[in-house]
């Protein structure tokens, strides 16, 4: 019975369930960045906005800078296409599942509508299929146009047919335009299987004329009001795209073979000019889009690149002019090209590309055909990430000071122009914009800095921490997105975009990014071991950089495995104003830094990785103290390394190359439209691979990285100041927490040696809080070499601490450094708890040595339930208070022996009073007991 009662589990009622919805659901209020996997494009001239359609079903109009526009879709298909409505604010989205639906614009000025959503007006789902499984059916729709009257939809279907659909009620008219219609009007020489319609596109001066591209090669000028064929103009190649010119007079066509053609409307079958493939003779990709403009010698196409030497290429070309005075950019881009359209305002043009992974504007008038800056879509994983943090309110001056930093990147890079796409209104604010940062760190070395105060997530600018190093065949350029090819090379590639998705050397990645917000400095870290200090400058300056290199296994019996550090840039160096570096250090072993802080208060940064971690002084540049936090059996663990999982190397990117050639090689080209999988040689029988020519970048590994099992690695570092040693006053700390639940508590002391400039610094550990099964050692420096250590794991009194005699004694003639211990010694075995004859024996030996005591140690090393209790506390505490000349004393709690003895929750009653004649108090146990337990009265809190 039990047992199903169990098994029912709570019950929750509604109006908890209410309350947990209301408490805990999270909204979406806005996209920041680039969308995610896009797979369509368009632009309205009359409008001046550009529409972005995703495979998840996302739809976004974009206008002027603020301007943005969104709806998702409900059954989150992929969107084939998109269709403005002209002079109006309607546009029609079509789904790979067919359905089409039609959307409007909101009048983002009226304060009754919720502006940035579109307005779903109706849904088409006439040709639908029932069955996702079902083969894909012959009235799959290929091409949409809408007339310029605004009344008419035509939809284009895998078995030829136009369909004309009333725009206004969605109904299907009768009045379709079938293959055998029109091959009845064609001249028996040409008539033949036309295939599905590629495009449909109305005549530019002549609504009653529409041309037709069928993915066979032919097209039909087709008279809507005769029901005629005007013309039939007829291609041996596939057709992949059309465009008219201007005026009508002509079209141009591109073809699967990377060829295109310019048709006269006087032309009948043949064309009056040959096909030309700009980049043959060999083996071409298809072009799949052109635009042309035959009265300024303009053509624009993508794809179309030779098949063996650049068919992995994802390019766009732009050829201006005649002959030999043509322009030619083939724009080469790191994703694959979408899309593209050309805004066209007065004498004004513009290039618009969709990518893959970022948009790329193009300014047509500027001589160099620069790219414009983007207000919006910024492609945040132009690198990939590898550290984001976000800081809110920060200094409106800092956000200046970032901006006019990055005007000045960006100067002589990108077009002056304004951004050419400015449809839509901007409401006037009612809130007050929060200052809100974001920083990225990147695979590639490069540090960016986002404004996400408003609706779109302007960059502000980059650090690139690359240029400081020499990398692995020096391959990384000082600015990799701003560097073209060789100008005699064909075709003449011009990089353009910025999205780089691999790094060749992956020493570079920054791991840790912390910015401090009253002095602005930024502290970078990298995967390397590699940590840079840089400073708001506001003068320009040119210097040799310099390292300090901190060795954290100083004396250990360790051997390094994996990477070697970064190089210096040994060159001198020129920083515009902005950020400049000045410190950097280099962490030994060069293992990924795992926890960073910064206090600008002190000058003081510390950085950890998986071997320790170091503090710092970036005022002075100088090592102030270190810590390798390794024990024995971690240390060939932590040897090899594995911190960096995300890796691509050059090598590796060329023999896939190679892969990539010998496998396209041996493909089957199939015929556009045709579906069926492609068997390789290589599977078994039976088994079907699909094959796009199209190839998929190969995807790096992500594997599990090993230093969550590595006790040592330093999670987390922190500066803070903290009662320590007196409850009312606060001491300068670093705490420093491992993976294995260790917590290290430095107390920093400023340095009273005058030889040191800008007031040094010194630390000294005011304590440690260790778990079980842990073997730390309890560092204390007073000065630059004077250590005193004290092994948790303390057998043997005689050997750690030769100043006590085998009964636990303070001996008068033993003293080390001047230095006398009271010891509460317990180790007779009994039940009894060690007599006040014993505290007694120890006072009157320390008062034969004439000296003030300085360490008071309690310890039991007997395996019985015996030991000290309140009272014996108290002894010691009034012994102790004889002795309170000086306050430089040290209290060592050590339990080596599995019992329930020691230390219980009695302590708490004189933790107070005993505090007041110690310094530090060091807590250690070798065992997994329950000894040690502080309550709310005392001054840590530990249980074991």
């Amino acid at each position: 019975m039990m047992k199903f009662i169990r098994s029912r589990g709570a019950h929750v009622n509604a109006e908890r369930l209410k309350l947990q919805k209301e408490l805990f659901e999270y909204n979406q209020t806005i996209y920041h960045g680039f969308p995610h996997r896009p797979s369509a494009l368009a632009y309205d001239k009359k409008l001046n906005l550009l529409a972005i359609g995703t495979k998840e079903g996302d739809l976004r109009i974009l206008g002027k800078a603020g301007v943005e526009f969104q709806a998702i879709l409900k059954n989150q298909k992929k969107i084939d296409s998109i269709v403005f409505i002209k002079n109006t604010s309607q546009l029609l989205v079509k789904c790979e599942d067919n359905s089409v639906y039609l959307y409007e614009i909101p009048n983002n000025l009226s304060s009754n509508v919720n502006s940035d959503e579109l307005i779903l007006i109706k849904s088409f789902y006439h040709f639908v299929t029932e069955s996702e499984n079902e083969e894909k059916p012959s009235n799959h729709i290929t091409a949409l146009m809408v007339n310029s009257t605004l009344n008419t939809l035509y939809i284009g279907t895998e078995n030829g047919k136009i369909h004309f659909v009333n725009l206004k009620n969605f109904d299907v008219t009768e009045n379709a335009i079938s293959q055998e219609i029109i091959n009845s009007k064609l001249p028996k020489d040409v008539a033949k299987n036309l295939g599905a319609p590629e495009i449909i596109l109305e005549h530019p001066t002549n609504s009653d004329l529409i041309l037709i591209g069928y993915n066979r090669g032919q097209l039909v000028l087709w008279n809507l009001t005769t029901s005629n064929c005007e013309k039939v103009f007829v291609s041996d190649q596939l057709l992949e795209h059309a465009c008219w010119s201007s005026n009508g007079d002509e079209f141009m066509s591109s073809h699967h073979d990377g060829s295109y053609i310019i048709w006269s409307t006087n032309d009948n079958v043949e064309p009056s000019q040959q096909p030309k493939i700009v980049y043959g003779p060999y083996p071409c990709k298809p072009i799949n889009k052109i635009y042309g403009k035959s009265s300024e010698n303009l053509i624009i196409f993508s794809g179309g690149m030779t098949r063996q030497e650049h068919g992995d290429r994802h390019t766009v070309s732009v050829f201006q002019g005649v002959n030999d005075s043509t322009k030619h950019q083939t724009l080469d881009l790191t994703s694959k090209v979408i899309d593209f359209v050309v805004i066209e305002k007065d004498t004004e043009k513009a290039l618009i590309i969709l990518a893959e992974e970022e948009l790329v504007a193009i300014d047509l008038n500027d001589p160099e055909w620069s790219q414009f800056k983007l207000p919006y879509l910024s492609s945040v994983h132009s690198s990939p990430i590898t550290f984001s943090q976000i800081y809110s309110s920060v200094d409106g001056d800092l956000i200046k000071k970032l901006e006019k930093i990055g005007s000045n990147q960006k100067t002589g890079k990108y077009s002056n122009r304004e951004w050419p796409i400015q449809g839509g209104f901007i409401k006037e604010k009612t809130y007050q914009a929060d200052n809100t940062l974001l920083i990225t760190g990147h695979e590639n070395g490069s540090v960016r800095l986002w404004n996400l105060s408003d609706i779109a997530m302007n960059p502000l600018c980059t650090i690139n921490t690359a240029k400081f190093f020499g990398t692995d065949d020096d391959i990384v350029p000082i600015d990799s997105d701003d560097q073209n090819y060789d100008a005699d090379e064909w075709p003449p590639f011009k990089k353009v975009g910025v999205f780089d998705p691999y790094s060749d050397d992956p020493r570079l990645g920054i791991r840790k990014v912390v910015l401090c917000l009253k002095k602005f400095s930024l502290l970078i870290a990298g995967t390397s071991g590699q940590v840079l200090v840089f400073e708001l400058k506001e003068e320009a300056a040119k210097y040799q950089l310099t390292r300090e290199d901190i060795d954290l296994v100083t004396g250990l019996d360790f051997v390094w495995k994996s990477h070697e550090c970064l190089s210096l840039e040994s060159n001198m160096i020129s920083f515009e104003p902005g950020y400049q570096p000045t410190s950097i250090i280099q962490l030994n072993p060069p293992a990924s830094i795992t926890a960073l802080a910064l206090n600008t208060d002190w000058n003081l940064f510390s950085a950890g990785t998986t071997h320790g971690f170091a503090i710092f002084n970036y005022e002075t540049n100088k090592t102030i103290s270190f810590k390798c936090t390794l024990n024995p059996a971690e240390v060939s663990n932590a040897s090899s390394g594995n911190l960096i999982t995300r890796k691509k190397s050059l090598r590796k990117t060329l023999r896939e190359s190679f892969r990539k050639l010998r496998k396209g090689r041996s493909l089957r080209v199939t015929k556009k439209g045709d579906k069926s999988p492609v068997v390789s040689p290589s599977k078994s029988k039976g088994s079907k691979v699909d094959v796009s020519l199209d190839y998929r970048p190969v995807e790096r590994q992500i594997e599990a990285k090993t230093e969550d099992g590595i006790g040592s690695v330093v999670r987390y570092l922190y500066f803070a100041n903290a009662p320590i040693i007196n409850q009312g006053q606060l001491e300068k700390t670093l705490w420093a927490g491992t993976n294995a639940g260790n917590i290290f508590i430095y107390l920093i002391n400023d340095a009273q040696n005058p030889d040191v400039e800008n007031s040094s610094v010194e630390n000294k550990t005011a304590s440690t809080i260790v778990p079980n099964n842990s073997t730390e050692e309890i560092l204390e420096k007073k000065s630059s070499t004077e250590k005193i250590c004290v092994n948790k794991n303390l057998v043997n009194a005689e050997v750690h601490y030769p100043q006590l005699n085998g009964n636990g004694y303070i001996n008068e003639s033993v003293a080390t450094n001047g230095k006398k211990h009271i010891n509460l010694y317990d180790d007779d075995e009994g039940e009894g708890k060690s007599i006040d004859e014993d505290l007694d024996k120890t006072e009157e030996n320390l008062e034969k040595s004439n000296g003030t005591p300085t360490s008071g140690i309690i310890e039991d090393d007997d395996d019985d339930d015996s030991y000290s209790d309140a009272n014996d506390l108290n002894t010691i505490d009034a012994k102790f208070g004889k002795y309170t000349e000086t306050k430089n004393k040290d209290l060592v709690i050590n339990e080596t022996e599995k019992d329930n003895s020691v230390i219980d929750n009695s302590f708490n009653i004189t933790i107070d009073s005993v505090k007041e004649h110690f310094n530090n108090l060091v807590i250690s146990d070798s065992h997994d007991s329950h000894d040690f337990s502080f309550g709310a009265g005392g001054k840590f809190y530990l249980r074991v």
